[in-house]
């Protein structure tokens, strides 16, 4: 399994159910890998049968490891037991030599080299207790390394080709039958040898947590728990569900820790939060928006533990990517919930901010976001074991035609980048561009959201935003236009409406709606631009006021000015206050709104007829 943590281990305080001594457990436990090797060599053994016995004998490995572990403080100093017997034998080899007893003495050489064998594995098992002293992992894993190597370095192995023809003869009795019975069980052995060296290296992490655990006392209360009274009594009546009392009792305790771990974590991240910020209403919020992912994030985690004291730390590769692969999705999906959660709180601050614009940083929001899932997906990739520079490298290739196929796509991305460094609108700018018109509502990657006021929504690409011209009626500090054409009658005197243009344009002066060239705009920025300041800022202050046309109904005069507010109702509210006033003024000086009207004139008969 990858890195949990150290409570998966727990799984090993279900397997201590003997109560054998160390040096006994490594007896038993060689003598039975004899026999299972000895089945491997029947060549009548079928395929299914062989694919069950490797995955005990691998399961039984496992065992012996952290049964040993857990009984190393028992486990007396190393001993040879078979020189006595290598002794014996290599006594009579040499008396067999010298009287030229071949088959005599080939049949102790085997036997020779199998107590060697046997020797060897037992002092590479107190090696590897010896190294459990280690603290460090890596040390441990050189220590493993390193026992492996050097055991392999030093045997003397017999050559089994030799023996060939002695194991196919099975009608030569006597000696013969004993040099292939002890050729056999030689060959058994070195199987034995060389699976060890590779159990080791393969349950090496395993073993290293065993030891982590079994300073805690863990491993011993496992085996107290399973070996009192109650604990046998209770594995008489769910053994059959592959559970014993020790797993039974730590699969509760991991779910409670679990549940109490969960609240703990959330409460810690309000916590942290609160030298963040100051408001407890945006703690809850970012508490709420990430609680539900930590929550699901212990429950898999939970899971992941209940499952490996269940299925005894059994190598599925399957089961183990599975959870691998949920871990990275769910991490992604938890960075991706806090930063978001974070800028949304942030936000607010961001729009007070003259120097840094929001829409900015929803872009580079937007960006970090997908970063984020281009990572978690490039991680997922790597537990599938996906070759990555393959793909990178293939990127590269493709990368003509991929660029070419997203044209549009990477046309919006540089819009929304020209958009926004060159400062054409921002969120709620009234906007009007290839015959739409509404105000903005979100500047996205690839298009720009806006609010027609029909009230209907219109998502405009954003590289024809920054291609096409637009208007941006809210670009404007002081003033919104006011023109407007007023008729009177041809049977107006013309001194009163001179006097009606000086009365309204002195209207408009004083009018505190209307913005005049007597108020002072302050700047606080300076400006490297050769343009006006108040055309760069959008600020009019004009007011015309003056006979401009005779129109064939009226006499029209022109009235052009602007009202200070830019808000669409506060300048109908100016504009109809301005036109209230505009009939006043007509009317203190006797003039008339012309109408279109048609006068029809007959000709006088100078003739008179008599």
């Amino acid at each position: 399994m990858t890195t949990r943590s150290y409570w998966c281990l727990l799984l090993l305080l279900s397997f201590i159910t003997v109560s054998l001594h160390a040096n006994d457990l490594i007896d038993s436990f060689i003598v039975k890998q004899i026999e299972i090797e000895k089945k491997f060599l029947d060549q009548n053994l079928s395929s299914d049968v062989m694919e069950m016995l490797i995955k005990k004998q691998h399961h039984a490995y496992k065992n012996f490891f952290l049964e040993l572990i857990s009984k190393k403080a028992h486990l007396r100093s190393y001993r040879d037991l078979y020189a006595d017997e290598i002794a014996v034998l290599q006594r009579r080899m040499l008396i067999n030599q010298q009287r030229n007893n071949t088959q005599a003495y080939r049949r102790d050489d085997i036997k020779v080299h199998t107590y060697k064998l046997l020797r060897n594995m037992r002092q590479t098992i107190y090696d590897v207790m010896k190294a459990t002293q280690y603290k460090d992992e890596k040390a441990f894993d050189d220590a493993i390394d390193s026992i492996v190597a050097r055991r392999h370095h030093k045997e003397n192995l017999l050559d089994i080709q030799a023996y060939k023809t002695v194991r196919q003869n099975g009608a030569s009795g006597g000696i013969s039958d004993k040099i292939r019975d002890n050729i056999i069980e030689y060959e058994a052995v070195l199987n034995v040898n060389n699976t060890l060296s590779s159990e080791l290296v393969r349950y090496k992490k395993t073993m290293y947590d065993a030891v982590k655990l079994s300073s805690f006392g863990l491993i011993s209360l496992g085996y107290k728990i399973n070996s009192s009274t109650l604990g046998e009594e209770l594995n008489r009546y769910i053994a059959w569900s592959g559970l014993n009392s020790a797993k039974l009792v730590f699969i509760l305790i991991i779910l409670l820790v679990a549940y109490g771990l969960r609240k703990l974590i959330v409460t810690l991240t309000g916590v942290v939060l609160q030298r963040f910020f100051n408001r407890s209403t945006d703690i809850a919020y970012i508490v709420q928006s990430v609680s539900g992912v930590l929550s699901l994030l212990m429950v898999v985690l939970t899971l992941d533990i209940v499952v490996e004291v269940y299925a005894g730390f059994s190598e599925v590769l399957w089961l183990d990517r599975m959870f691998s692969i949920i871990y990275a999705a769910l991490i992604t999906y938890l960075v991706y919930r806090l930063l978001n959660a974070v800028a949304s709180v942030k936000m607010e601050h961001f729009r007070r901010s003259q120097y840094l614009r929001h829409e900015v940083i929803n872009l580079a929001l937007r960006v970090t976001n997908v970063i984020i899932y281009f990572i978690g997906f490039i991680v997922i990739l790597k537990l599938f074991n996906v070759d990555l520079s393959a793909i990178l490298s293939g990127l590269g290739i493709g990368g003509f035609a991929v660029a070419f196929a997203a044209k549009d796509t990477i046309a919006n991305f540089f819009g929304s980048v020209s958009i926004l460094m060159g400062d054409l609108f921002e969120q709620g700018d009234w906007i009007e561009v290839d015959g739409y018109e509404g105000t903005v509502i979100e500047i996205g990657l690839r298009a720009t959201t806006i609010r027609t006021f029909d009230n209907a929504m219109i998502a405009i690409p954003n590289f024809k935003l920054a291609d096409n011209g637009l208007k941006n009626w809210s670009k404007r500090q002081l003033g919104r236009r006011i023109k407007m054409h007023i008729g009177v009658t041809y049977e107006s005197d013309f001194e009163n409406i001179k006097h009606a243009v000086h009365d309204i344009r002195q209207m408009l002066i004083d009018h505190e709606g209307i913005s005049n060239t007597n108020e002072e705009i302050s700047h606080a920025e300076r400006y490297a631009k050769l343009v006006s300041k108040e055309d760069y800022k959008g600020i009019k202050r004009n007011i015309l006021v003056y006979m401009d046309r005779f129109s064939d109904s009226s006499i029209d005069i022109l009235v052009y000015c602007f009202s200070k507010s830019v808000v669409w109702n506060e300048w109908l509210a100016v504009k109809e206050d301005v036109m209230y006033k505009i009939a006043t003024i007509l009317q203190q000086n006797s003039l008339s709104f012309a109408y279109p009207a048609m006068a029809i004139h007959y000709a006088k008969d100078e003739d008179n007829e008599t």
